[in-house]
């Protein structure tokens, strides 16, 4: 596995996929493209896999999930010119987990986090997600749809 990009910060995504094969995108108040996964920084001490599930529960208030499985690699993406964001860092680089969510939907709170991190949510095709997304995040949706989507399609096809 590839070593997290020096000097960005380090953070972690939450591919969240239901029984029915569609992922949980949030929606951002004011931002043109405003679908995205949830996601967040590392905090001192605390594992990747830690923090995905803690990043999904704040910003969802979801913690029925497991991870199925891992980006292979840490990907990257530098903020917008004239947009540094925490820390003045240039970028972030993300490890990707993709979870099962086991629950029934009624653990969905988005109002975790002062303010939230989003204003409504939708169960989405992960192939069609990178379109939604602000354009400066979008490799890094088409490469989460290259490496997940094979896994969802097996775990639909193991449902049956």
């Amino acid at each position: 596995m590839s070593q997290p990009r020096p000097g960005y910060r380090k953070n972690v995504g939450v591919c969240l996929v239901n029984r029915q094969g569609l992922v949980l995108a949030g929606r951002r108040p004011k931002v043109d493209t405003p679908w995205q996964l949830p996601q967040g920084g590392i905090d001192e001490g605390e594992s990747p896999g830690e923090a995905a599930a803690r990043e999904l529960q704040e910003e969802t208030g979801i913690s029925q999930a497991s991870i199925i499985s891992q980006a292979q690699c840490w990907l990257d993406y530098d903020f917008p010119a004239g947009h540094r964001g925490w820390g003045n860092f240039p970028g972030q680089t993300q490890m990707w987990f993709l979870m099962l969510y086991h629950g029934d939907g009624s653990d969905i709170n988005l109002n975790q986090h002062d303010p939230p991190e989003f204003d409504s949510f939708q169960w989405m095709s992960l192939q069609e997600l990178p379109s939604q997304v602000v354009p400066f995040k979008r490799k890094i949706y088409e490469e989460l749809a290259k490496q997940f989507v094979p896994v969802i399609e097996q775990l639909q096809a193991d449902q049956g």
